[in-house]
């Protein structure tokens, strides 16, 4: 034992790994990114000199956030003032110009609690979404 927790590992050098026992992808409930029950924890540690490791790795490939879809837009109109070469110049700008959500963290941490049932509240859920629509709006006159 490590303190209140159990030592996956046996060793205080090598961290704990989770095991994927499904596709996080598959069977996903509603509201989540990915299945949390995909995931088990490890069996525990017997000797220093034999780590037990989870198959997930370094984690590497296993879940990718999804496509941010970004579309910017400018409309720009030249009203000629005094001739051709003297105006003024209106222009919108628009940042994610249809509103589409853009998620940039989902929750990850898994936890168990010591029966094997997973306790984590926030794993597979967004956390985080990239800015909605931004305008800009300009008019200059040039000369």
């Amino acid at each position: 034992m490590n303190g209140t927790a159990p030592d996956y590992t046996g060793t205080p050098n090598v961290s704990a790994r989770v095991d994927v026992v499904g596709d996080p992808m598959a069977n996903v409930p509603a509201g989540y990114y990915y299945n949390p029950a995909a995931f088990a924890p490890p069996a525990l540690g017997s000797t220093i000199t034999t780590p037990v490791l989870g198959n997930q790795g370094g984690g590497a490939g296993v879940l990718r956030l999804p496509r941010v879809t970004n579309l910017d837009m400018t409309m720009a109109k030249f009203i000629p003032v005094f001739g051709e070469r003297r105006g003024i110049r209106l222009q919108c700008q628009a940042y994610n110009v249809f509103n589409h959500p853009e998620f940039n963290g989902v929750g990850t941490g898994l936890q168990w609690d010591a029966a094997g049932k997973q306790t984590s509240l926030s794993a597979g859920i967004f956390n985080g979404t990239l800015p909605a629509r931004i305008l800009a709006f300009g008019a200059r006159f040039e000369f």
